[in-house]
């Protein structure tokens, strides 16, 4: 009889102070949010979802150019809507890069994408979709951009 095993314990994401720089993983997190990605960003592979069965979706979200209070809040709240888009549907390379805009008034105003061709069908138009449908407080400085990084991981 083959044994089940239970899903690792959701992450609880202390407060960063401030940063900017919030690191959204499911398991346990052992990669520097803040590096660049790796090279060969969006690494197509032919073995599509052949060992999708232990990947994990993982989340990095950046602010730059500018402050936007709650930031941390915001992308927290996030994480189970953005996971709930790739979860089964990408290979072990699969990788995406969102950078959306934000607006005067803490909307999303545009979106750029970068890679994404190794999730299944409907992945990455659903993640573009629940980001540009984020709703930020009002920046409090500068023209803020967030770029989210998406790939996932055996880990």
């Amino acid at each position: 009889m083959a044994q089940t095993s239970s899903p690792p314990p959701p992450v609880v994401l202390p407060p960063d102070g401030g940063s900017g720089k919030a690191a959204l993983t499911s398991g346990d997190a052992s990669s520097d949010p803040g590096a660049p990605p790796p090279p060969g960003f969006d690494a197509s592979g032919s073995n599509e979802n052949k060992d999708s069965a232990g990947l994990v979706p993982r989340v990095d979200a950046t602010l730059s150019g500018g402050k936007i209070p709650g930031f941390d809040e915001a992308i927290a709240g996030m994480r189970s809507t953005l996971k709930a888009c790739i979860d089964g549907k990408a290979t072990p390379n699969a990788r995406v890069e969102i950078t959306a805009k934000i607006g005067p008034k803490g909307t999303v105003l545009k979106s750029d994408k970068v890679g994404g061709t190794s999730f299944g069908q409907g992945a990455v138009p659903c993640l573009v979709k629940r980001i540009e449908a984020a709703q930020f407080k009002k920046p409090t400085e500068g023209s803020p951009r967030i770029t989210f990084r998406v790939h996932m991981s055996n880990e």
